[in-house]
């Protein structure tokens, strides 16, 4: 589940729809409120050509916001730690860039803010 949605927070190249139609149906079994916030961005960037989607991806992850490591990268890392320190590096590292990125994504309207929320879907039953 989460290298489906790490996907998503990688540049979009060729096939980056169809990984967010495979990403919602991944998860929606699984975590139905994440599913449906990934089904919320698809419909947000919808109407976006490749090449818009592309800066929108940009100006969203680009050097502007550099303080923040790549969340694909994070989630990639996250998938790859062993499950009994999963939620410490998820705690410690990957919530708090999600943080940063939410209240960003807000109040700018940002349609990633959609892929941000379906990440703590995911995440916050780690601590649970």
């Amino acid at each position: 589940m989460l290298g489906a949605l790490a996907e998503l927070f990688l540049p979009p190249t060729a096939g980056y729809r169809a990984r967010l139609e495979v990403c919602a149906d991944v998860l929606a079994p699984v975590r139905l409120d994440a599913a449906q916030q990934v089904l919320a961005f698809t419909e947000r960037v919808r109407d976006l050509s490749e090449t818009d989607l592309g800066e929108l991806f940009a100006d969203t992850f680009g050097p502007a916001s550099a303080q923040d490591p790549a969340l694909g990268d994070l989630f990639y890392r996250l998938r790859l730690v062993e499950p009994d320190i999963q939620a410490g590096y998820a705690w410690r590292v990957v919530l708090p860039a999600l943080d940063r990125c939410l209240g960003r994504f807000e109040a700018e309207r940002n349609p990633f803010v959609h892929l941000v929320r379906a990440a703590y879907c995911l995440l916050l039953p780690l601590f649970a």
